[in-house]
């Protein structure tokens, strides 16, 4: 038989032994069937039948099926054989340019994959034969260029490793003209062209740059590439111009970090090193920093409490991003519950949250968040008090009626300047046909609101992951779990995971159930953090086989691999959950914690501030957000965020404590105590408020009052909080006792580091100063904090607030080593502030 080369990627083509076939192209109906087989290798005939002609399943189609593989028989040789009654297979005598591709990729043979891929999949080619085929070549499209995507970043920081910089920019070049709105992409291609001397050529596209995603986006370039920017030019405007090989530093002059634990090289380094930095697994340029563990990363915020007062001048406030312009937003207000079982809330509830999951997918839309719009369940508020307060143009609203085996949905979107209804409609349907109703609405609100939905939009929207009401059911009672109030509810996991597991007895294929089931393990911090992360990977990655095109599995995976130090792949997944849902605002929050861990605060409040946009009512968000601003010296845009998180969660713990923070900052010792004592009367029982207690009544001398809070809080016998039980002791003369307190977490860190486990930075230097050890408290403060790493997730504040404000501690008080390692900490940080000045000037 003669040899058949297919050719998808780019300009599309069919050859035989070496001729073009130009009679095939003309053929769609011919050449959609030939494709689609080409591709799937063996296809049942009936699924042929549903996809080149849907909805027409009948004698007659099936000779049509018949009749076109005659005809491509006679055309082109044997090239199908049947393999069972109603299977077709292709000959491996037919190749395909995209297989060709998936297995030079699946091998790891990136350079060989890169120079297959010379276009989009079927570029330019329409067969219009069903809108189901042009969904199913739009899929294999998009599935194809995000993996190009990812292929061209990887190989380009791979060439940049192996210092092949010309063959890094030609990669970049090609990962650019793919997606120029990328930021990464176009930082990483800027640098090169600057680094192998085109600099102007770097100016000029960055100005390119620039203009496109304020006119795509309305947004900036990122804050690492406009600084990139001001070196360029600094470096063309200096008469001492440097060498065409040098690279402008991604830190900025005052950021002396970004190094490795031990390394002692300058932190201002030569260029060529800091483009060069050499290491197995780095798939980015954004070098990611193991700090210790990162499950624990927010947590121990919370738990140690935050002393950066001591480093921050009042007089130097700066404030927060402006958010940025939004796009027009609607909200899907709860669905009511018009049914004669009370018990059925689950139900209209879910079936609000798969509209508005059904809706995040139109990119021009802002869809406000489940968190936010379930606020307004049975709410008095007019709907516009309701629009204003959520800052949307648009409201859907309805209720929902389950009867036995009937459902009765009614649904209206209302424009709300205009109380205008643009749509109304009522389904009467039997309970089957719930995964269409949701479908259709979607689309009736994309045409009322002139929103043109691609095929793919189409896709997304129909894609339920089960048509098994009964694992549909399991999966709406677990949501109704999971999303009740109670971070630290133990019963609510366990119900909404016993749920969850029924969904997947129920359809073992359901992905949704795992990617939710990942999520249960991800929000429960009570269990082991091993379990959650263990957990979460399986369940994360059971979840992205089963369906790659869900963005709840790409969101669970992206903190699978946060909470498993693998930070670039985390990176990926959100970035890969926000193309298929551009309103996951998990993935935003994802990406804000690793620009925290990478020390990018101007990253993470801007990611933080663009999740509110669509969640503005998340107490978690907010609070996060002010701890943001608060490292970064924000108080005013701190203080604001933890008032909001307090009218949201009266007894929020942590919000209160660190206003009361706030207030002793600027001097206001009596607004501090009456925040403390607020504190105390709503939340006394909570192991955490008692650390709390403690630490604070420990800054203002009183040990006594600081020691009988830890005494009563079990929180006391772990790790860094028991060093600080320690230290109280000491205060207190308490000599034997701090020594019996130290034992367990200095034999605790001696087994981590015997282990490879990352040792938090802040325990060491507890227990250096414990133990009255000077020059290796030094040694961490200076190789951890001064080198970048850990200070976000460990404050340095907190051991030096003990050695600032304390004399019994302060075995360090006249070296003047720490005093140089003390400004130049304070320095780091003045630097940052004046950057986010500069950045975002204040209002």
């Amino acid at each position: 038989m003669s040899r058949i080369q297919i050719k998808t990627l780019g300009q599309f083509r069919i050859e035989q032994d070496g001729q073009e076939r130009l009679d095939l192209p003309t053929q769609p109906v011919r050449c959609a069937i030939f494709l689609y087989l080409a591709l799937k290798r063996e296809v049942d005939r009936e699924e042929l039948i549903s996809l080149i002609w849907p909805g027409r399943n009948s004698e007659k189609t099936r000779h049509s099926l018949s009749q076109t593989l005659y005809e491509l028989r006679r055309q082109l040789g044997n090239v199908f054989s049947t393999t069972g009654p109603n299977r077709v297979e292709i000959s491996s005598d037919v190749r395909v340019d995209v297989l060709k591709f998936k297995k030079a990729l699946q091998d790891g043979h990136d350079s060989e994959a890169l120079e297959i891929y010379t276009g989009p999949f079927l570029k330019g080619q329409h067969f219009r034969v069903s809108d189901e085929f042009d969904d199913w070549a739009d899929h294999q499209r998009f599935d194809l260029e995000r993996q190009y995507r990812i292929l061209c970043r990887r190989l380009s920081n791979t060439f940049l490793d192996q210092k092949d910089y010309h063959k890094a920019l030609e990669i970049a070049g090609r990962w650019v003209s793919m997606d120029p709105l990328e930021d990464e992409a176009q930082h990483l291609y800027i640098r090169l062209l600057a680094h192998t001397g085109r600099r102007s050529e770097a100016l000029q596209q960055y100005s390119r740059y620039k203009e496109l995603i304020k006119k795509e986006l309305d947004v900036e370039p990122l804050d690492e590439t406009k600084m990139l920017i001001r070196q360029v030019r600094e470096e063309r405007t200096n008469k001492h111009t440097p060498n065409p090989g040098s690279l402008p530093s991604l830190r900025p002059p005052s950021t002396p970090g970004n190094q490795a634990p031990g390394d002692e090289r300058s932190a201002i380094e030569t260029d060529e090193h800091e483009l060069a930095a050499t290491g197995s697994g780095h798939l980015s340029i954004y070098k990611w920093r193991n700090l210790s563990a990162v499950a624990a990363g927010l947590a121990i915020l919370i738990a140690t409490g935050l002393f950066l007062w001591l480093l921050i001048p009042v007089s130097q406030e700066v404030h927060s991003a402006e958010p940025e312009p939004e796009a027009a937003g609607i909200a899907v207000l709860p669905f009511v519950n018009m049914g004669p079982d009370p018990d059925q809330e689950y139900f209209s509830d879910g079936i609000t949250e798969d509209l508005l999951t059904a809706l995040t997918k139109l990119e021009s839309m802002r869809v406000i968040s489940r968190t936010s719009v379930m606020r307004y369940k049975g709410s008095d508020l007019s709907l516009p008090e309701i629009a204003s307060e959520l800052n949307v143009e648009y409201i859907l609203e309805g209720s929902v009626r389950r009867d036995h085996s009937n459902v009765r949905i009614t649904a209206q979107l209302i424009e709300v300047a205009d109380d205008k209804h643009l749509w109304a409609e009522t389904f009467d349907r039997e309970l089957t046909d719930i995964f269409e109703i949701k479908s259709e609405i979607a689309h009736r609100i994309a045409d009322a609101l002139q929103q043109r939905l691609t095929s793919v939009d189409r896709a997304r929207i129909a894609h339920g992951g089960t048509d098994n009401l009964t694992a549909y059911d399991f999966f709406l009672r677990g949501r109704e779990y999971l999303n009740r109030p109670g971070e630290a509810d133990q019963r609510k996991y366990v119900l909404a995971e016993n749920f969850f597991r029924q969904a997947l007895d129920s359809d073992p294929g359901f992905a949704r159930g795992y990617a939710a089931l990942s999520e249960v393990y991800r929000r429960h911090v009570l269990i082991p953090v091993t379990v959650r992360r263990d957990s979460m990977l399986v369940f994360s990655s059971f979840a992205t086989k089963l369906d790659p095109e869900l963005a709840e599995a790409a969101v669970e995976s992206g903190y699978a691999h946060m909470f498993s130090w693998e930070h670039d792949q985390a990176r990926d997944e959100f970035h890969r959950a926000l193309v298929l849902d551009p309103n996951q605002t998990d993935a935003m929050s994802g990406l804000a914690r690793l620009s925290v861990l990478n020390g990018d605060l101007a990253g993470a409040i801007r990611w933080e501030q663009r999740a509110l946009a669509i969640d503005p009512h998340a107490a978690g968000r907010l609070y996060n957000l002010g701890i943001y601003m608060f490292h970064i010296g924000d108080l005013e845009g701190a203080q604001s965020a933890f008032e909001q998180v307090l009218t949201l969660v009266p007894d929020h713990p942590e919000a209160s404590y660190l206003l009361a923070q706030i207030h002793l900052i600027r001097g206001d010792e009596h607004l501090a105590e009456a925040r403390m004592q607020a504190l105390n009367d709503f939340a006394s029982d909570l192991e955490t408020v008692r650390v709390m207690q403690a630490k604070y009544h420990a800054q203002l001398g009183r040990f006594e009052v600081a020691m009988n809070y830890l005494r009563t809080s079990r929180a006391a016998e772990f790790g860094a909080v028991r060093l600080y039980y320690a230290f109280i002791a000491q205060q207190l003369g308490h000599t034997g006792m701090a020594e019996e307190l130290m034992l367990q977490p200095a034999a605790m860190f001696s087994e981590w580091e015997r282990s490879g486990y990352p040792v938090p930075p802040r325990g060491k230097l507890y227990l250096h100063l414990l133990q009255n050890e000077p020059d290796s408290a030094l040694y961490v403060l200076q190789n951890y904090w001064l080198t970048g790493l850990n200070w976000l997730e460990d404050p340095p504040e907190i051991g030096i607030y003990w050695i600032n404000r304390q004399p019994k501690a302060g075995p360090l008080l006249d070296d003047p080593r720490f005093e140089a390692i003390l400004r130049e900490i304070r320095r780091t940080f003045d630097g940052m502030r004046e950057q986010m000045a500069s950045d975002y000037p204040p209002r």
